[in-house]
């Protein structure tokens, strides 16, 4: 710039306001942000040691799930709440725990000390496998839920010789570990194992429940939710990483922070990493045993905007000192401009509306000029914008008046949408509608709750056929062209339908009922609006109840009412000729007597198996109850019937069930005519089978009787040979006491039947190589055959006489036996002499048949005489056999021998 050139006043003005603005804004600007940076860091710190606290929450939330889980399942089997031998109940307990916590376990076990194990798995497919025996595999396997095929082997043979295992169980706590590593699961997953006390205190094993600690990376996301923090679940004496936010999966971030931790065992620091800075927090976490470390992680730039709140902080105070620097420059330019600002202002408010503003004239020089000019022209645009003015101001009225008149209609219309919404999301039915290109336009709560979906945005808008009703149960594609809901807005009639599925967002079918409402506008279709509920659990009970009001529940034939129904249904000209053929199940009240009620009701679905295998396909089977049971043969003649009678006899025949041959008395009846009743045909049906039944009574009971006898021999096969020898010593009493050749014989046969009762023992009892069968302490076996004895001797005509005899063979002389203790000649007569056989067949198995044992034996046998013997039937029989009876009185142990019949080791004793 020359030396003869000056600033103007305004450029001195602008020069001077510019130094000030950035001279203040500078120093303002440093004290900020030296402040934002300080309270930056003093706050991530912060929240970092408060996020920790809140993933140690997570962490203990996580914790609690299997070992509340644990817990449970060992209160019900402890308590025996399940039958783990019933498999059907055992997998039902299981999968429900599973179907329970579907999101959250990914197994549940329980084993026994004797290295029995239960349990279930979900494998990488979703679907649940079981363990169960494997022949496949001589041991245990897991079998797939559904088709029930061994999956693989189990790896070992279970935890019980474990040490752990057994300290839990001599604990008697519970105990919760980590699983990783080779021999561990393929995800690192939480085991809480529980222990298992019966009722009685005694341990019964351990229950174990598996959940992947994947399942807490949600729980983790969730207490880090600022930008990029993480946090990681570390097991503390391995330092293996368990779990982590996604954030936490840099593995960079992670070693650092360990390398650190390790080294120099600090649990809050800075750290440096290739992905910046991080502050970092660890902290210790140890339950039941199980040690943790917790690490979280925050960016040491998370609260960036702290700083620019600092910013903006130095730029307010920058705003004010310009403000303050105009307010100078304004004043210096009023006292220097003043008449200029005035004109200037006076424009401003003729521009902006004010026609009557005026610029004053402060000096006749050239701004009063521009002044008076500016009015002038004021004066003019006055004139003429006054009619247009009032114009303007009516319009405007008019418009705001319209104005607000939209507002209130768009304000209800808005009230009005949010109360519809509301009533839908409070009906308990699923509702949705659809425009009339099939495409959603709205949805309420309930359908997103059955359905699966997590917001109406992923619905409004797309086509919501092939979203939720694609296909059919089956997986058979449902074209439009059939679907039911589009019918209803082709046609405009009202459809409801209750056996389709929806298809839910995970790709499962849920059943549903529905009702279809098509929508009308101006006598148009606009499109539809369709309800629907859940119908699984209706569809469920329905069937269950379709079923047993049809079948019986014991053995899954029909029942008596079908049978009525079918019958009146088949009675008809094309179905002649038509056969009706009864059946009554012999032994029933036997089995039931004597074995038990389980055993006759095993008889029966015994008895409905061969039945149903008998007959032919078209055949209709029923039981009519208790032991009766009926088939409905339509187009069948007599020929043919008695072919199919002879066929299920045959089969029966082959079969034993417990201790009874099947057998089934039979009668038919046919209708060949359409003047028959058909109820005349059922009663000579029932009628003929009565005839069968009682015309075959002696044959069907000598047949029990003898197939008794032969399951007992069958069981122990020295009980065949002690009945003959206890029959060959009877009969010599006899013959000793001068009884008569047919009182003998009844003699003889009492003999043989004496213990047909033992056939309710089990195996092992009845051959056991202690020789205590009849000498145990609590006489359990000794008191309980007596008595089925008697009831199987009472049950047939041939053998009632026997059935007292038989019931008291084990009373004592003295009064000191069983069951009754009854004694002297209160016990009956056939009675006291098989006491004596017994003990006399006992004496000859202790000495072995060896030369001379009946001399050896007499005097053992008179010792029990007055206690346990009637003192005149052993002395007759002591003084028959000194006398030189053959030595050989009862029969040679032939294939029998060897199989725990010699000495004190007799299975029957």
């Amino acid at each position: 710039m020359s030396p003869d050139r000056h600033l103007s006043i305004k450029n001195s003005f602008i020069l001077v306001f510019i130094t000030l603005s950035l001279a203040t804004g500078i120093v303002i600007s440093s004290i900020s942000f030296s402040r934002g940076f300080t309270g930056a860091r003093d706050a991530v710190k912060a929240m970092n040691e408060g996020m920790n606290e809140l993933a140690v929450l997570k962490v203990r939330e996580f914790l609690a799930i299997p070992a509340g889980i644990s817990a449970a399942c060992s209160a019900a089997l402890g308590n025996g709440f399940i039958d783990l031998a019933d498999v059907e109940e055992r997998e039902r307990f299981f999968r429900g725990i599973m179907e329970v916590h579907r999101e959250e376990i990914s197994g549940v076990f329980f084993e026994t000390p004797d290295g029995i194990r239960y349990g279930t798995r979900r494998n990488s497919g979703g679907s649940l496998e079981f363990i169960r025996p494997a022949k496949k595999w001589g041991g245990f396997a897991w079998h797939a839920d559904g088709s029930g095929l061994p999956v693989e082997p189990l790896e070992n043979d279970g935890e019980r010789n474990v040490p752990w295992f057994q300290d839990i169980l001599k604990k008697r706590e519970p105990s919760i570990s980590a699983l990783h590593g080779q021999s561990s699961p393929a995800v690192p997953a939480l085991s809480a194992v529980h222990p298992v006390y019966g009722r009685d205190g005694k341990p019964l094993g351990v229950a174990e429940t598996l959940i992947p600690f994947s399942v807490l990376d949600g729980q983790m996301e969730q207490a880090v939710r600022h930008g990029r923090a993480f946090a990681a679940l570390f097991e503390k004496d391995s330092m293996t990483l368990l779990s982590t936010s996604p954030e936490g999966k840099h593995g960079d971030i992670i070693g650092k922070a360990l390398d650190q931790y390790r080294s120099t065992g600090e649990k809050n620091f800075l750290s440096e990493t290739s992905e910046g800075k991080f502050f970092l927090h660890f902290s210790d976490y140890l339950q039941e045993g199980l040690g943790l470390v917790v690490l979280t992680a925050l960016p040491e730039n998370l609260l960036a905007g702290s700083i620019k709140e600092s910013a903006r902080f130095s730029g307010l105070l920058l705003l004010l000192s310009q403000i303050l620097s105009i307010a100078i420059y304004m004043m210096v330019a009023k006292k220097l401009l003043n008449p200029v600002s005035l004109l200037v202002r006076s424009a401003e408010e003729f521009a902006g509306g004010k026609l009557s503003s005026r610029a004053p004239v402060v000096r006749n020089d050239e701004i009063g000029l521009i002044a008076r000019s500016f009015n002038d022209m004021a004066d003019t645009v006055s004139t003429l914008f006054i009619n247009l003015e009032k114009i303007v101001e009516e319009r405007t009225v008019q418009l705001q008046r319209a104005n607000r008149e939209l507002e209130e209609q768009t304000m209800q219309s808005m009230e009005a949408e949010k109360k519809l919404q509301l009533l839908l999301d409070s009906a308990g039915e699923a509702v949705y509608g659809v425009d009339r290109h099939g495409k959603c336009t709205f949805c309420n709560r309930s359908f997103l709750k059955i359905l699966g979906f997590q917001s109406t945005d992923s619905l409004v808008g797309k086509e919501i056929h092939s979203l939720i009703h694609h296909s059919l149960e089956d997986g058979t594609p449902l074209d439009q062209s059939r679907c039911r809901i589009c019918l209803a807005m082709s046609s405009g009639q009202r459809i409801h339908a209750d056996n389709e599925v929806f298809w839910r967002a995970d790709g499962t079918a849920v059943e549903v009922e529905y009702n279809a409402y098509p929508q009308f506008s101006e006598g148009k279709i606009i499109g539809a609006v369709v309800t629907f509920t859940d119908n699984s659990e209706r569809r469920r009970s329905r069937a269950k109840i379709d079923f047993l009001s049809t079948h019986d529940t014991l053995t899954g034939l029909h029942n008596r009412a079908f049978f009525e129904n079918t019958l009146k249904e088949a009675d008809t000209e094309e179905n002649l000729p038509i056969t009706v053929i009864f059946g009554d199940i012999n032994g029933l009240k036997l089995t039931n007597d004597v074995f038990g009620h389980a055993a006759g009701d095993n008889l029966l679905k015994t008895a409905a198996e061969l039945l149903k295998s008998s007959c032919r396909g078209k055949d209709i089977v029923c039981r009519l109850g208790g032991d009766e049971f009926a088939v409905i043969m339509t187009n069948t003649g007599e020929e043919a019937a008695g072919r199919i009678i002879r066929r299920i006899q045959s089969d029966f025949a082959d079969r034993k069930i417990i201790a009874i041959r099947g057998s089934i008395s039979m009668g038919y009846g046919t209708k060949t005519d359409t003047g028959q009743d058909i109820l005349s045909v059922v009663q000579s049906a029932e009628e003929a089978m009565y005839r069968e039944k009682t015309l075959y009574r002696k044959d069907i009971d000598s047949e029990m009787a003898d197939t008794i006898m032969e399951t007992l021999h069958e069981k122990c096969p020295g009980e065949k040979s002690h009945a003959e020898s206890v029959r060959e010593i009877c009969g010599l009493i006899g013959e000793a006491l001068g009884m008569t050749p047919a009182e003998i014989e009844k003699l003889k046969t009492a003999g043989y039947l004496h213990d047909i009762g033992k056939v309710v023992l089990d195996s092992e009892t009845l051959n056991r190589n202690d020789g205590l069968v009849e000498e145990e302490q609590n006489k359990k076996g000794l008191l309980l055959h007596p008595a089925a004895g008697y009831r199987i001797l009472n049950l047939f005509d041939a053998t009632l006489e026997y059935a007292e005899a038989v019931f008291c063979h084990h009373e004592h002389w003295d009064g000191t036996g069983v069951p009754n203790g009854i004694g002297g000649q209160n016990i009956p007569l056939i009675a006291r002499i098989l006491r004596v056989a017994e003990s006399w067949d006992r004496l000859r198995l202790q000495a072995g048949n060896t030369p001379g044992w009946e001399r050896r034996a007499v005097p053992e046998l008179l010792e029990q005489s007055g206690t346990a013997l009637d003192p005149k039937i052993a002395e007759a029989l002591a003084v028959r056999v000194s006398a030189g009876a053959p030595s050989s009185i009862a029969p040679a142990r032939n294939s029998t021998e060897g199989q725990g019949l010699h000495s004190r080791s007799s299975g029957p004793y």
